[in-house]
């Protein structure tokens, strides 16, 4: 079942995006330089404390990782610059190991936990915990990630990766770009990418039996198996998005990121799944292929208010006709509002940079449950109209440009629960 609405929205031809020479003008993904770079994987999956329970799919988190990230064929890093610490007792271990390899690193540091992370009792502040750490003394047993933080900071490498796969890890995703003022400014240092396998206040999911824990699972999926229709290297936002798009879809909470300056052009790997054939010089697929182009940091931050500008309107306009439909009930169904707030999240995600211009994706897919859709179908072709005619006067308030007719098209997904969206998004060129 599906419903569609579209709109003409003129731009300026892309010449430039059709000039096969502008790949070459562009910024470039690249990995990481082998002999200047280093890595440290560090893995706790067994603990002393009986209030620690341990974590046996650590050990293959770390062993895997390490092969995926120095593996001949698509790894960025060599073996011996790769350190592995599997259930190291004593936070100086860990300690030791990061400074040693942060003063080496001159191109690409990269530095992965998994294990156990625990808040201290009074600043709530984040300590990663070795095998010999005490619940009850974290300060002294544990390593404050204060620690590794500042460690990172201080390398004089030219990018800085922390990921971290543990409870409570997004705490260390504010804490590293600081959202304070006077913060920001001292901790918000250039080439520093985060990733965090949760929010500030959630576990990690490590399921008893499982290869190796949630988050990493699916990270490795991606280091091996590839993305398909991806370019030739898997840079750290497709990393970033792909997990987020799979976890949200499994109804798990997705992982945090933030990062800064063009290490957004950096990957870990080559892309395993990459099709050479796919680049083909015709403008419209060379358009397709971009769309894993990443933005540079000055493209990164979301737009200014634009929820309270055609949102506002969108809302206004739509209150009269479905007020009654949409009255929030116990199963918690969808408001109209919220449609456009997955759609404004899916344009800011999936817009790319090509020769100083923005180009976001022309045509989307609203999947609804079935609940949800019952409810939105006495009113969808006045909703898709309302959708597409905000959608266009968003993108041209932002001075974005698309290629060739917007079009939104709602469909009943029976995967969905009540009050969940799916939105997907793409480029169709010279629709």
């Amino acid at each position: 079942m599906r419903l569609a609405a579209t709109i003409m929205v003129t731009v300026r031809a892309l010449k430039t995006a059709a000039d096969p020479r502008a790949r070459r003008r562009n910024p470039m993904t690249r990995l990481p330089d082998p002999a200047r770079s280093r890595v440290v994987l560090v893995g706790t999956a067994a603990y002393h404390a009986k209030d620690l329970s341990d974590l046996p799919s650590v050990t293959n988190n770390v062993n895997a990782l390490a092969e995926a990230l120095t593996d001949a064929a698509n790894g960025g890093f060599k073996p011996e610059h790769c350190v592995r610490l599997r259930d190291p007792a004593d936070p100086r271990d860990v300690s030791r190991a990061l400074r040693n390899a942060a003063a080496q690193a001159e191109d690409t540091l990269v530095v992965y936990f998994a294990g156990h992370g625990m808040t201290g009792p009074r600043r709530h502040d984040l300590f990663l915990c070795t095998s010999d750490s005490d619940p009850a003394e974290l300060a002294l047993s544990a390593l404050p990630y204060e620690h590794l933080r500042d460690v990172v900071l201080d390398s004089p490498a030219n990018n800085r990766i922390v990921i971290l796969d543990c409870c409570y890890s997004g705490r260390a995703a504010q804490d590293l770009m600081g959202d304070a003022p006077g913060v920001l400014d001292q901790l918000e240092i250039a080439g520093t990418w985060i990733l965090a396998a949760t929010p500030a206040n959630a576990p990690a999911l490590a399921p008893q039996g499982a290869r190796y824990t949630v988050f990493t699972g699916h990270l490795l999926s991606l280091l091996t198996g590839g993305l398909h229709g991806g370019g030739e290297l898997i840079a750290l936002p497709d990393i970033y998005r792909q997990i987020r798009r799979e976890m949200t879809a499994s109804g798990m909470r997705p992982p945090h990121q933030r990062g800064t300056d063009t290490v957004d052009l950096l990957a870990l790997t080559r892309n395993p799944a990459y099709d050479p054939g796919s680049d083909v010089r015709d403008p419209a697929e060379w358009i397709r292929s971009q769309l894993h182009a990443v933005p540079t940091d000055a493209e990164t931050a979301p737009p200014s208010g634009p929820r309270v500008g055609p949102a506002t309107r969108f809302e206004s306009g739509l209150r009269g006709l479905v007020r009654r439909a949409f009255r929030r009930t116990p199963t918690n169904p969808l408001y109209p509002i919220e449609l456009l707030h997955g759609i404004q999240d899916e344009v800011v995600e999936r817009r790319i940079v090509l020769d100083g211009f923005i180009l976001v994706p022309n045509r989307y897919v609203l999947g609804l449950s079935p609940f949800d859709w019952s409810r939105l179908s006495p009113y969808h072709e006045a909703l898709t109209k309302e959708l597409v005619a905000w959608l266009a006067e968003y993108v041209a308030e932002q001075q974005w440009r698309v290629w060739g007719e917007l079009s939104i098209v709602i469909e009943v997904d029976p995967r969905l629960t009540t009050g969940r969206i799916r939105v997907v998004s793409r480029i169709e060129p010279g629709s």
